[in-house]
C-alpha cells in the first residue's frame, strides 16, 4: 500500500510539470493570429455656420452731382452683408421709393453708393431751394399779380419769358415801351411751392397755391442784376412758353405804345376844277 502511494506521488510531481510546460509551448508557438487592433472613432464634423441673407439697401444707379433731383431712374438697390449695413443706410424694406423722389443730392454720389438721408435734402427742408439750383445760377423772386402771371396758372417747373414795361415820359401817357428782357427762364417756385423732379410741385409752408403773389426764377448772375434793376424802373410780366420750345428766339426790338395805336385815317382829297372865264384851275379839297 505504501508502495502505490509513493508511485502516485512520483507521477504527480513528474508528469504535471511536463504537461504544463507543453501547454505553455503550444500556446506560445501555436497561434499565428495578430493581436486585435483598437478602432479609433473620428469626431463628427462641426455644423456648418448659418450665413444670414444679404440686406437690400437703396443706392444710386448712376453718378450724381450736387444739386441733382432724384428720379425713379436714379435709384436702385444693392445687396450688402448684414455686418456691413450701417444705421444710416436706407433699407429697401423700410424706405419706399416715393419718399426719395424729388430730393436733391447734397454731396456727389458715385453709382452704387448706398443712400442715406444725410446725403439728400428733401422738399420742405431748409436749404432745399439752394440745393436745387443749377451750378452758376441764382434764384430771384419777383412780385407778380393775377394779370402778370397768367391768372396764377404758372407753376414750378414751367418755362417763361420776362417782359419789362416802362413809362419813358411821365408827361406823355403814350410814351411807354415794353420789351422781352429774358427768355426761357425756369420757374423754381411760386409763392412757397417748389419744383419736384417729376415736374410737379409741393407746398413747403405758407401761401396758397395759384395766388401768384411771388414767383422765383432761376437765372444767371447777370440776368439777376437785370431783373432787380427792372423792378425799380417799371413792371415785369411773365409769358408762359410751350414745353416743346426750349430755345431762344433772339433779340426783338421794343414795342412802343404808339405802335399799338392805329394811325389816323388820312382824308381822301377831292379834285375840283374851277373855271374863271377861259382860265381853268384844279383845287384839291379834303372831305
Amino acid at each position: 500500500m505504501r508502495k502505490y502511494r509513493s508511485l502516485l506521488l512520483i507521477l504527480l510531481l513528474g508528469v504535471v510539470p511536463i504537461i504544463a510546460l507543453l501547454v505553455s509551448v503550444l500556446l506560445y508557438f501555436g497561434s499565428d493570429d495578430p493581436p486585435p487592433q483598437q478602432v479609433v472613432q473620428e469626431p463628427p464634423p462641426p455644423p456648418e455656420p448659418v450665413i444670414p441673407p444679404p440686406v437690400d439697401v437703396l443706392a444710386v444707379a448712376r453718378d450724381l452731382d450736387v444739386g441733382a433731383l432724384l428720379t425713379s431712374n436714379d435709384v436702385t438697390h444693392v445687396p450688402i452683408a448684414p455686418g456691413l449695413v450701417l444705421s444710416s443706410h436706407l433699407r429697401r424694406d423700410q424706405t419706399g421709393l416715393s419718399a426719395l423722389l424729388g430730393s436733391v443730392v447734397r454731396t456727389p454720389l458715385l453709382a452704387g453708393t448706398p443712400l442715406s438721408w444725410s446725403a439728400l435734402v428733401r422738399p420742405g427742408q431748409d436749404g432745399f431751394l439752394a440745393a436745387a439750383l443749377r451750378p452758376n445760377h441764382r434764384a430771384v423772386t419777383i412780385a407778380v399779380n393775377q394779370e402778370t402771371s397768367h391768372a396764377g396758372l404758372i407753376s414750378p417747373g414751367d418755362r417763361v419769358d420776362v417782359i419789362f414795361t416802362m413809362q419813358l415820359d411821365s408827361s406823355d401817357p403814350l410814351n411807354a415801351s415794353s420789351r422781352t428782357v429774358l427768355e426761357n427762364i425756369r420757374v423754381v417756385a411760386v409763392n412757397r411751392r417748389v419744383e419736384l423732379a417729376s415736374g410737379a410741385a409741393e407746398e413747403s409752408g405758407g401761401g396758397q397755391a395759384g395766388q401768384g403773389q411771388t414767383v422765383t426764377l432761376e437765372v444767371l448772375p447777370l440776368e439777376a442784376d437785370q431783373l432787380v434793376l427792372a423792378t425799380t424802373r417799371g413792371s415785369l410780366s411773365l409769358v408762359l412758353r410751350p414745353l416743346s420750345q426750349a430755345g431762344h428766339s433772339g433779340p426783338r426790338p421794343p414795342t412802343g405804345l404808339r405802335t399799338l395805336l392805329p394811325p389816323p385815317e388820312s382824308s381822301i382829297p377831292v379834285r375840283v376844277q374851277v373855271f374863271r372865264g377861259s382860265d381853268r384851275e384844279e383845287v384839291l379839297l379834303s372831305e
